[in-house]
């Protein structure tokens, strides 16, 4: 099976011992229960000690040259036949006592999430203009989390994604999303203006400022005073609320890693 990967990267330009030491770094961060080099090391695919292993594994992350996108594609094109979905988690996570956000791009995988994408925003980079807003941002890191995933991506997000100009962004580009909105969110349902809120629970054909997509509102079950309600596109149509909440839960793997 890694023999068919190898000759994947081997057709995407990358030497055949290169692209052969990152398939099996690839498959030992798939099987490892924490991202660290021992973990991958444990799980490499090749003979020798435990140290040597460890020591393949400092090296190449040391002393191979390879940018960080090229090293992203090659990583990416290993992984979508053993995960076997298509869903793509989006998220931010600010850094306590640094004017730092990161984005990061995951795949679900057997209960946790694999980031693949990471791109750092510093509140000087709004300031110098080097983005004109967190917006624009955000759709250049998903300009290239789009180009990189070899499959046609489900984007799941948290209610900061969902926001009138990002969801335009993914409609426009034909990307289906899973995406939690605010409750107090005012949306058109049958000609009626309505807070997301308020509406029953079950799926909803709603329109909001030229958008059309559904919401689908479940209990919570983790909490149960809350409600999740979630904007998803109409490709997804098919899907019940229920399936839709699944879907979403995907977004926690990220959050509670095994090990």
């Amino acid at each position: 099976m890694l023999e068919h990967y190898i000759k994947i990267l081997e057709l995407n330009n990358l030497g055949r011992c290169l692209a052969k030491v990152i398939v099996n770094i690839a498959y030992g961060l798939l099987l490892s229960k924490k991202p660290t080099m021992r973990q991958i090391a444990l799980y490499l695919p090749v003979e020798g000690q435990k140290q040597s292993r460890v020591n393949r594994v400092w090296r190449f992350f040391h002393k191979v040259h390879i940018s960080q996108k090229d090293f992203t594609r090659a990583f990416i094109e290993t992984i979508p036949k053993i995960v076997r979905n298509r869903y793509v988690i989006i998220d931010y996570t600010s850094l306590k006592g640094y004017d730092i956000t990161l984005f990061i791009a995951f795949m679900p995988y057997r209960g946790r999430s694999i980031p693949f994408y990471g791109r750092v925003l510093r509140l000087k980079d709004l300031d110098n203009l080097v983005y004109r807003s967190k917006n624009e941002f955000l759709e250049l890191c998903m300009d290239e989390v789009l180009e990189m995933v070899p499959f046609k991506a489900v984007v799941i997000g948290d209610r900061e994604f969902g926001t009138h100009r990002f969801l335009t962004y993914l409609e426009g580009k034909g990307v289906e999303y899973v995406i939690r909105m605010a409750k107090n969110r005012v949306v058109n349902e049958s000609g009626m203006n309505v807070e997301v809120g308020k509406l029953s629970i079950g799926k909803h054909y709603v329109q909001w400022r030229g958008l059309s997509f559904y919401i689908g509102k479940r209990d919570n079950p983790k909490k149960k005073d809350r409600l999740w309600i979630v904007a998803y596109s109409k490709g997804l149509v098919s899907r019940n609320s229920l399936h839709i909440a699944l879907i979403y839960l995907k977004r926690f793997q990220y959050e509670q890693p095994k090990g």
